[in-house]
């Protein structure tokens, strides 16, 4: 069955997104592939990276990364050129070893029966890493595209699908390549026309589990073929048809009998839904509510035991088991969504993994009014949303809002704040971020959405209450503060003083003069000292105007020049005054996000040339500290001071006299 999905991660770009792949063994680890913003392996138990590896500009990863067969080394391609495979120790890709060839490369796939990796390239043709500069003749077209490409193993042999698409004459001519890789004896192939009276071609999978090893195709009617991967591939049968999937549905192979399928219909809502469906016996066993509508690209990932759906600019992860695929477990099972009636709308959803029925905690008045709220029709008026949320604000307790964080009711709230234009419910916003009711994978829509409102003051409490502010959303509010006026945060002066804001400006004795005043200040420290990850936030940074870049490099110089000493000592996690390691982390950021723009520009040549002043000064400090150091501590232990003893009653004391 499919359980409830929970947030993974997010994505700064929906397009970016290459593959989810599991790793070697471990199924509680993937890998994320992204195309400008290089490779994650994620833990997903606790959602976090554990390991990253971020790409240069100019970089474009093209393939899925994914192990090789020893399981520490890495492969991936670049910008369909040449390929890179490095240790997962390496701390950047460049250290791995790079290999270039002739023609564009699709894939690269690490199969069973071949001791390197094959090599895939876009024109069709199959070959190894050694043979990489002398690739075999072009099997396709030169209009033919890949459309799918994957591989296996079976009967001591190993096999590369290509799944190929030709228009001809207006119409699409879909083609299936197989090539058949033998140890010692080269490779074959085989080939074979997909027909189309099904319609078009939405969706195709491997079935590497099954002996022999078949393909699945989905048609735009529901229709589901099977074809066997056999010498001739004449072998196509028509399984069944899918009931309630729409044009944009995908599907991924999740075992030996069950396929997950994306973007299924459920009720007049619009909910998308993934299904897992048993190719067997054609029946639906579960169902699973998407948090929000998928992207452009509906693709679906299977890794381990779980299922990855872009949501958004989100990743969800939805755990899976598969039944055993028998007449006993199939009976009563059903064949459409449709059919299943109540199951249609869950009585709880968390989507951060929670088990929390929101039927069952809050009361029936205020599901109601969160129903209206959701309706742009119920409540059109600023008065009428402000009444309402006034009442669910009394009919809720304080401990209810993080579960209904975790609803499909509350994202949908999100989205209609976010689309509303009529009004604006400051004070309703406010109140849903200091109430921690705001879904983790809607941060970014909602910090978009104020900043195009220019509402300061609910922008500091997004930084003050919000935690794991998404790194583009944080690069949104560092340019919309650096392009407003002193006189804009003026505003928020007394909110500051409330929050317990202190700036070091104002206690600041040197000649320098700051470049911000102390509130816009305040403002730029809670952009610097939030968490981020640096492989992320580095492609955002890259988006900064240049002369905000140099505004926010005179600042950082302020920081590190007049300020040090007090940044050294000052205490760690505090929002409002950055440490001296996080101003190096930021100026070392900015200058690799726009190291040519700060060489070639005349502007930044003196600021840069501060720069390396303060720095060498500091590095010269530091190091008489380290001598200094090293002093005391010989001290320490031949001067040591005797240690106070506990003399208790009655003891005996021994002099020796030398």
């Amino acid at each position: 069955m499919v359980e409830r999905g929970f947030f993974l991660c997010t994505v700064s770009n929906a397009h970016n997104l290459i593959a989810v792949t599991r790793t070697a063994s471990d199924s509680d680890n993937v890998i994320v592939s992204f195309k400008n913003e290089g490779v994650a392996i994620y833990k997903i138990s606790d959602q976090k990276a554990i390991l990253t590896w971020s790409t240069k500009k100019g970089q474009e990863i093209t393939s899925p990364t994914h192990y090789m067969g020893d399981g520490r080394t890495l492969i991936t391609v670049f910008n369909k050129q040449y390929i890179r495979i490095w240790n997962q120790e390496d701390a950047h890709i460049e250290q791995g070893k790079k290999y270039s060839g002739k023609g564009s490369i699709y894939k690269t796939l690490c199969l069973p029966t071949v001791d390197e990796p094959v090599i895939v390239f876009e024109n069709g043709a199959v070959t190894q890493l050694a043979d990489l500069k002398d690739p075999p003749d072009p099997v396709l077209y030169d209009d033919e595209n890949i459309l799918y490409c994957d591989g296996g193993g079976h009967d001591g042999k190993s096999y590369v699908l290509v799944l190929s698409r030709r228009e001809v004459s207006g119409k699409f001519v879909i083609r299936a390549l197989v090539h058949w890789i033998a140890v010692n004896s080269g490779s074959k192939m085989s080939e074979s026309q997909l027909q189309s009276e099904a319609g078009d071609l939405l969706s195709f999978c491997l079935m590497d589990k099954k002996s022999p090893p078949e393909f699945l195709t989905l048609w735009s009617d529901g229709s589901l073929r099977s074809t066997r991967l056999t010498g001739s591939l004449d072998h196509t049968v028509k399984l069944h048809n899918i009931p309630d999937i729409t044009p944009s549905s995908r599907m991924c192979s999740v075992g030996e009998n069950h396929v997950a399928v994306s973007s299924l219909k459920a009720g007049e809502n619009g909910e998308e839904r993934i299904g897992l469906w048993n190719v067997k016996f054609g029946t639906l066993h579960s169902t699973q509510t998407l948090p929000t509508k998928m992207d452009e690209d509906k693709r679906i990932f299977c890794a381990g035991s779980h299922i990855f759906a872009l949501c958004g600019k989100s990743i969800y992860a939805f755990p899976y088991t598969c039944p055993s695929s028998d007449l006993a477990t199939s009976l009563g099972k059903y064949t459409t969504l449709r059919d299943l009636k109540e199951t249609l709308v869950p009585k709880g959803t968390a989507w951060e993994g929670r088990n929390v029925i929101l039927q069952e905690s809050l009361n029936q008045n205020a599901l109601s009014v969160l129903e209206q709220l959701v309706d742009a029709k119920k409540t059109p008026t600023a008065k009428s949303f402000t009444s309402a949320f006034n009442t669910l604000t009394k009919n809720t307790k304080k401990n209810q809002w993080q579960e209904l964080a975790s609803s499909l009711q509350m994202s949908k709230l999100i989205k209609r704040i976010s689309e509303e234009t009529r009004f604006w419910p400051q004070q309703e916003i406010k109140q849903l971020v200091l109430l921690g009711a705001v879904p983790s994978g809607l941060v970014s829509t909602l910090i978009s959405v104020v900043v195009s409102h220019e509402d300061l003051s609910v922008l500091l409490d997004c930084h003050n209450h919000l935690t794991d502010i998404p790194e583009p959303a944080i690069v949104q509010c560092l340019k919309f503060y650096l392009k407003q006026e002193e006189a804009t945060f003026s505003r928020c002066t007394k909110q500051l003083q409330q929050l317990g804001s202190s700036s070091l400006i104002e206690n600041n004795r040197s000649n320098l003069e700051p470049p911000f005043g102390s509130e816009k200040a305040a403002f730029i420290n809670l952009i610097l000292t939030s968490v981020y990850n640096d492989v992320f936030i580095l492609d955002s940074l890259r988006a900064i105007d240049f002369d905000q870049v140099l505004l926010l490099m005179k600042y950082l110089f302020y920081q590190l020049s007049s300020l040090s000493a007090a940044l050294a000592t000052h205490k760690s996690g505090s929002r409002w005054q950055p440490s001296l390691m996080q101003v190096v982390d930021w100026l070392s950021l900015l200058l690799d996000a726009h190291c040519q723009q700060l060489i070639l520009s005349p502007d930044a040549r003196t600021l840069l040339a501060d720069l390396h002043q303060v720095v060498e000064s500091q590095v010269q400090f530091y190091d008489e500290l380290v001598s200094l150091e090293a002093i005391l501590s010989q001290l320490k232990q031949k001067c040591g001071l005797p240690k106070k003893q506990c003399v208790g009653l009655y003891s005996i004391e021994v002099l020796h006299i030398l």
